[in-house]
Formats: C-alpha cells, structure tokens, sequence
C-alpha cells in the first residue's frame, strides 16, 4: 500500500480525484447486468427505489408452486421440532462437560499449588541447613584463631543464622 501525505495533494478529496482520472473510462456494460433502473426518473426516496426493484411477491402464497393449491406452507407444528430438542440436548450435554472439566481443571491447580509450596517449604529447609552450616564453620575457624575479638558460634548463629 502506498502512503501518501496530505500536505502534497491537498486533501482526500482531491487526492482521489486525481486517482479517478488515471482510470481509463471503457464504457463497457456486461451483458448479463440489468439495466432497467438506468432509465427510470431519478427516485425521491429509498422507498421507491426498494419498490422498484422487489420482484412481485403479492400473490405468492397463492400461486400454487408444485400443484396449485393455495397455500404451499406445511401446517405449523406445536412444540418444538425433534432438530430443535437434539440442539438442546447437545448444548445441554456439552455444558455438563465443561462443568465437569472445569471442576477437574480447579482440582488439579489446587494440587499443583499444594505440590509447589510443599517443594519450596522442603528446598528452603535444605538450603537453610546448607547456609547454616557454612556461617557456623566459618565462625568456628575465626573463633579458633582469635578468640578474644569473635563471639562464640553458638551465640553468632543465635544473632545471624537463617531461621
């Protein structure tokens, strides 16, 4: 598509009139295009214009399209037909199974969420362990080698141990 700038041609309007002119006028009519309406007077309103070009259906009913009798329509039916019942036992069948499924999509989310915390709660407990650990070998290594400045390891992981 190409992208024009208005500030160039003006505006739309114009824009398109110049457009217009670039298409070569044939004046060629197909033949199998009606063009009856081409000659009526120009119509007051869309009224006139719908009229003109309904085909006539007044006596429709009363044409007799297969055998001649008067009214071709089946008599109705009371009730619903048997396609209306089956839709509606579809649909109602379809519904129960999306009920169905959505009960077992929630029971499976609250599984996987009781599975995720589970996991969590037991990786944080090892790797609290694991951190513990390595604060209190470092702090036995600082309290062995200057006793006087460092605080035992039981009272430093007391204050900075993961609990």
């Amino acid at each position: 598509m190409r992208w024009i700038k208005l500030n160039q041609v003006g505006n739309m309007y114009d824009y398109l009139q110049q457009q217009q002119q670039l298409v070569p006028n044939t004046n060629f009519v197909p033949s199998n295009l009606n063009t009856s309406f081409m000659t009526m007077p120009y119509p007051k309103s869309f009224a006139d214009v719908f009229a003109s070009t309904r085909p006539d259906t007044s006596n429709f009913l009363q044409s007799g399209l297969n055998d001649g009798r008067t009214n071709t329509l089946p008599p109705p039916t009371p009730g619903l037909a048997w396609t209306d019942k089956l839709n509606a036992g579809v649909g109602a069948f379809n519904s129960a199974l999306s009920a169905i499924n959505s009960y077992k999509a929630n029971k499976l989310g609250r599984q996987q969420l009781a599975f995720a915390k589970d996991s969590f709660n037991r990786n944080f407990e090892a790797q609290k362990g694991i951190t513990n650990s390595q604060l209190a070998d470092r702090q036995s290594i600082r309290y062995k080698v200057n006793p006087a400045d460092n605080m035992p390891v039981a009272d430093y992981m007391a204050q900075y141990g993961v609990k």
